[in-house]
């Protein structure tokens, strides 16, 4: 193996056994550490290709490479959005902010549509929790727009009662003189 005196750039030669000691330089008398050899990883993937190119007799075929963890799972595509289970959840959204109880009741509808396509064929849709929150935003849509509608309702009529109560208020604190 040879290397370069770094002081005086001479270069020289040393054996194997000389590797990971300390050389001192002939020429200048500076001493350097002659690098060891890189610890080998056992299992080193090329020292087991060469070992298995060995064994094996010459023009044979290798053995085909197996996996610790099993063959690889089959492909399988993608299966599709049921039908209907996008569009429940948009609705469910648009009537949880807007026309509670006609979008809400509409997401109802397709959400159950879409839920028993999914049902009824197990590995051809996909989607069902998609279909599952349109269900949810359509329910809480519907109660959402019900309570709407009751409040308002609530508020016409306290509006009406006081407005009729307005008059007697007045009859009466005439009487009394108040």
């Amino acid at each position: 193996m040879q290397y370069t005196c770094g002081k005086c750039r001479e270069v020289f030669t040393v054996g194997e056994e000389m590797r990971g000691q300390v050389y001192t330089c002939g020429n200048c008398g500076a001493r350097m550490n002659i690098p060891a050899p890189a610890p080998r990883a056992e299992g080193d993937a090329l020292e087991r290709l060469a070992q298995a190119a060995e064994q094996r007799p010459p023009g044979a075929v290798p053995p085909p490479q197996t996996s610790p963890y099993g063959a690889p799972p089959a492909y399988q595509p993608a299966r599709p959005n049921a039908p209907t289970a996008v569009a429940s959840l948009v609705l469910g959204i648009i009537g949880v902010c807007c026309c509670g109880i006609i979008f809400g009741t509409i997401a109802i509808v397709q959400a159950n549509t879409a839920r028993r396509l999914i049902r009824l064929y197990p590995g051809r849709y996909a989607c069902e929790g998609l279909a599952t929150a349109g269900l949810v935003l359509g329910i809480i849509a519907v109660v959402k727009g019900v309570v709407e509608v009751l409040a308002v309702f609530f508020q016409i009529a306290m509006f009406v009662g006081m407005a009729s109560i307005g008059p007697m208020m007045g009859s009466v604190a005439g009487v009394h003189g108040i």
